[in-house]
């Protein structure tokens, strides 16, 4: 009876994939740095040309990949969630190797969950439209101490899991001024390699300071730039459904807090001048200099004219 199962399950297994092809669906081998693997079945593509979002961790990624999910739903979009896929396998997406290549393809899928850029995968994305969420690093730097320290969900097993556990551990030891200054240089290396990797004429800019309270606008931007029509009300109710703003600071929570400016509070003059220092070109290439305070919300550019002309 146990072999019979046995040969029902791989038979079921097996008519499942055949069916999964037919379809066109497809089956990858995605591998990992550390030895790790784990199997991705690829959903048939859409009519749409293929685009890309990118925002670096705490930037607001997770509110923006929202929004695109929930837009490629509404307008039948196919997503492609890679790094989700390997968190939940307990894989860092920073951890991938060129296997994950042959899933980027020009035609037919949103690519979303990616907060560093995939070097791996350079020449697939040449021709794709790209969404680039950024956010004051001095306040992304803050939010990631939180997160990490309290809020940051672990996978349930794999390396991803021990790495997440071991800082979470470093995190509430630690200082606040002295681990946002140990990890500076993280952040640094994530913005240059978007300087580096990403073109202007593929590249639509936004800075979180400048949506986080205009979310409608936002998205309606964004998908006038990726094409994507979608009627006014459905843009309105999707907003809204994300429109989360918490009345007090909760530390514990992923939303901890979205008003920008939120460094001042959290850290030291001399770690505030550090951090000046060491991002120095970083905060003037994308207008994090000289901030002003305007009806109670520190605004760094007229709200909603971000050009792509940060990127050369």
């Amino acid at each position: 009876m146990k072999n019979n199962n046995t040969c029902l399950s791989l038979s079921l297994l097996l008519k499942k994939k055949v069916s999964g092809f037919l379809k066109g669906e497809k089956s990858f081998v995605i591998k990992a740095t550390t030895g790790e693997s784990f199997e991705y079945m690829m959903p048939s593509p859409g009519q749409n040309e293929s685009f890309i979002a990118f925002a670096p961790p705490k930037s607001g990624s997770t509110l923006l990949y929202k929004l695109l999910s929930d837009v490629c739903v509404a307008s039948g979009v196919v997503v492609i969630d890679l790094p989700t896929a390997s968190f939940k396998n307990g894989i860092r997406p920073v951890d991938l190797t060129e296997s994950i290549a042959p899933v980027f393809v020009p035609y037919g899928y949103a690519y979303l969950g990616w907060r560093h850029y995939p070097q791996q995968v350079k020449n697939n994305l040449q021709a794709m439209k790209i969404i680039l969420l950024v956010r004051d690093p001095r306040d992304m730097l803050v939010s990631l101490y939180y997160s990490k320290a309290f809020s940051h969900p672990a996978p349930k097993h794999g390396s991803a899991r021990d790495l997440l556990l071991k800082d979470r551990e470093l995190a509430q030891e630690a200082d606040i001024n002295k681990w946002v200054c140990k990890h500076t240089s993280q952040y640094k290396k994530v913005f240059e390699s978007y300087l580096t990797n990403l073109s202007s004429d593929k590249t639509q800019v936004y800075r979180y300071e400048d949506v986080i309270f205009r979310k409608q606008e936002w998205l309606a931007d964004m998908l006038v730039y990726l094409n994507i029509d979608l009627p006014r009300k459905s843009i309105a109710a999707i907003a809204d459904r994300h429109d989360i703003r918490p009345e007090k600071e909760n530390p514990g929570a992923h939303v901890r807090q979205v008003s920008p400016g939120n460094y001042l509070n959290k850290l030291q003059p001399d770690t505030i001048e550090f951090l000046n220092n060491e991002l120095g070109e970083i905060l003037k290439r994308f207008g994090y200099v000289d901030p002003v305070e305007e009806n109670g919300i520190i605004c760094f550019a007229p709200q909603g004219q971000i050009s792509r002309s940060i990127l050369i």
